[in-house]
């Protein structure tokens, strides 16, 4: 059976019926317009003409900050696409930066309405925490505010609440601040419970059949993501090739039947083909669906993309930097972020979670069609045992450090974040209980 990307998009309605397909009339059909008039990409030079006539250029582009303008919904993502390298024809620097300033002002007026934010001047703070937000951020929760009335209910919401906590118990402060900045510039993208989403290259031990396993691990989570389902509800049948089955369905004729897909892709960790290491030292255990980890004292803090120590993640719009035979997606806890470059980052844990390919990476983290906020509760749950416990080790640790950067992080905040955090398996649980 095909379980790719698109084979899943394709068959979204066919199969998984998340939505009852509904008559619609012409006066029913409400058109989002574009956020910007044109865009267009000569060589390397990227052009935007926003609606309001703006010009944004961007000199040494690629087909991924193109894509990246194409499918942005909001006059601030295309700004974001084009972060660092705008320039305004007809605009001094003076200009940009003023309108700069009219954007944080703006996102700081929208921002006071809400309790949850504490507005000082220009600068906003999250009530659980004295960690000020980055600017980025304050623009993030303004345009997801502005457009949703009911934004607290709304997952995106949800989500950067949940990310920026995480990065506020990181005990570099740096990665608070910066992280962020770092997922967009790259293309990654945050799920519900406040991880975030990489991708590194493995690979494969002695040549190990693993068919097995990137079906699994692709069916599983492309199942919840794309066509919205839980993977419990499906079963996984072989016969000659694999296939998956809702389990309230007969088997359609196959015999073989192999398991139900969830409980194949919890014990998946166990399964003699799920076999990996790292290309450079080739002494890690590399595993789907199973943590890889490193001592965080044997890590070390750095802007530089590479020859550093610790595990290595990246976007998709930096393919070059990993090395290995096989792409394999990754979610990562910002607590346990210890570097970041420019186009890959360091960390001293994260959850290899299913394989898939540079250009299927591509084509997913481009589309609306997989859904990174349904990953990955259990790992999250895991996460808030023993929290504050290890919190405190991982400031105790960098304390200990020649060079090092303690935020300002009372026990009464720490003990805030963690509690907020700690919905996350309040709300799982109540789902669970009401299906």
């Amino acid at each position: 059976m095909d379980f790719s990307f698109n084979w899943f998009r394709k068959n979204k309605q066919k199969e998984a019926k998340v939505a009852e397909v509904v008559e619609m009339t012409k006066e029913d059909v409400v058109v989002v317009p574009k956020p910007y008039m044109s865009v267009k990409m000569v060589g390397k030079v990227l052009t935007v003409v926003l609606n309001d006539g703006s010009i944004l250029t961007k000199e040494d582009a690629d087909i991924y900050d193109f894509n990246n303008v194409r499918i942005s919904m909001y006059e601030n993502d295309v700004i974001n696409a084009m972060i660092n390298v705008v320039e305004r024809i007809n605009a001094t620097k003076e200009i940009i930066e003023e309108q700069e300033v009219e954007k944080v002002i703006e996102g700081v007026s929208i921002l006071k309405e809400c309790d949850d934010f504490i507005v000082e001047g220009n600068s906003v703070k999250m009530k659980l925490t004295n960690r000020t937000l980055p600017q980025i951020l304050v623009e993030k929760f303004a345009v997801i505010m502005s457009n949703n009335p009911n934004y607290k209910e709304d997952e995106e919401y949800i989500a950067l609440k949940r990310f920026f906590m995480w990065c506020c118990l990181n005990p570099r402060a740096e990665v608070a601040d910066k992280l962020y900045e770092f997922l967009q510039k790259n293309g990654m993208k945050i799920t519900k419970q406040g991880m975030f989403v990489g991708l590194r290259n493995v690979v494969k031990i002695d040549s190990v059949d693993t068919s097995f396993v990137e079906f699994i691990s692709n069916a599983h989570h492309k199942v919840k993501a794309v066509w919205k389902k839980k993977a419990e509800n499906f079963e996984v049948f072989d016969d000659n090739e694999f296939v998956i089955v809702p389990s309230n369905k007969q088997n359609h004729g196959y015999n073989k039947h192999v398991g139900n897909l969830k409980d194949l892709y919890n014990t998946l960790p166990e399964n003699e083909e799920n076999r990996y290491t790292d290309d450079y030292s080739r002494t890690f255990d590399i595993r789907i669906g199973k943590v890889v980890s490193m001592a965080p004292e044997d890590c070390s803090w750095s802007t530089k993309d590479c020859a550093e120590k610790g595990l290595h993640f990246a976007g998709h719009t930096a393919p070059y930097v990993l090395c290995g035979d096989t792409t394999v997606f990754t979610l990562h806890n910002p607590m346990k972020v210890v570097g970041i470059g420019e186009q890959k980052g360091r960390c001293y844990e994260y959850l290899p979670f299913m394989t898939t390919s540079v250009n299927e990476a591509n084509d997913i983290m481009h589309s609306r069609d997989f859904d990174f906020l349904q990953l990955d509760e259990k790992y999250a749950i895991d996460e808030l045992a023993n929290l504050e416990e290890n919190v405190k080790k991982g400031f105790a640790a960098e304390a200990t450090k020649h060079e090092f950067n303690i935020p300002t992080l009372s026990s009464k905040e720490m003990k805030n974040i963690i509690s907020s955090l700690e919905e996350i398996a309040e709300e799982v649980k109540a789902r669970v209980v009401t299906i």
